[in-house]
């Protein structure tokens, strides 16, 4: 049976034993050092100091790399291996809330630290983790679903990428699962395009 919606639920999920969370923090530091080397490495090709742009790369890599451990270290010694957060799955959409007070102040600080002292990979991870604070994905962008029994896990993709994993307990797995093949399922007839229906002479 498909359980009323919207089905909503509060879990908390590892972060560092979670292959799922760690590869997106290794793809988030590698983003932000990309967007942060092209917005620097242009300026000082402009102002005639191209020569140091090789020792550029190995700064901003060193950085991205230590930001990237420092990451991990907070993820264990301050969050305590887990993720507070609130998922909700309506006829329309489905919606990851961070419900995590430290992971959210923490974000906020990054910012506010990577400005003051002139860290646009430090800033840049911070203003990243608060974009991802709330997300939603609408059912009509999922291509399909690939489901995890094992660790109660649900990843939705489109057809080039994982858009968003959906964490949950033995109890609500089963009614999750429900809901997301249910969704799928309806939406399918919408994805295809119509058949243009030849004009006879």
């Amino acid at each position: 049976t498909i359980p009323a919606m919207p089905l909503s639920w509060r879990i908390q999920f590892p972060l560092l034993t979670n292959p799922n969370i760690v590869r997106a923090w290794l793809k988030a530091m590698a983003a932000t050092c990309l967007l942060s080397l092209v917005i620097v490495i242009p300026v000082f090709i402009a102002i005639g100091e191209a020569s140091a742009v090789p020792m550029l790369l190995v700064i901003f890599g060193a950085a991205v790399a230590g930001l990237a451990l420092l990451g991990f270290a907070i993820m264990f010694l301050v969050l305590g291996n887990r993720s507070h957060a609130r998922f909700t799955l309506s006829e329309k959409q489905v919606m990851y809330e961070s419900i995590d007070t430290k992971a959210r102040t923490l974000s906020r600080m990054a910012v506010l630290a990577g400005g003051f002292f002139g860290e646009p990979a430090g800033a840049g991870a911070g203003i990243l983790s608060i974009s991802n604070e709330a997300v939603s994905v609408a059912w009509k962008d999922v291509a399909k679903a690939r489901y995890d029994d094992k660790n109660h896990t649900i990843c939705l993709r489109n057809r080039y990428r994982e858009l968003l994993h959906i964490y949950c307990d033995k109890k609500n797995y089963d009614q999750a699962a429900a809901v997301v093949k249910n969704m799928l399922a309806s939406e399918k007839p919408e994805k295809k395009a119509p058949k243009r229906s030849k004009n006879k002479k």
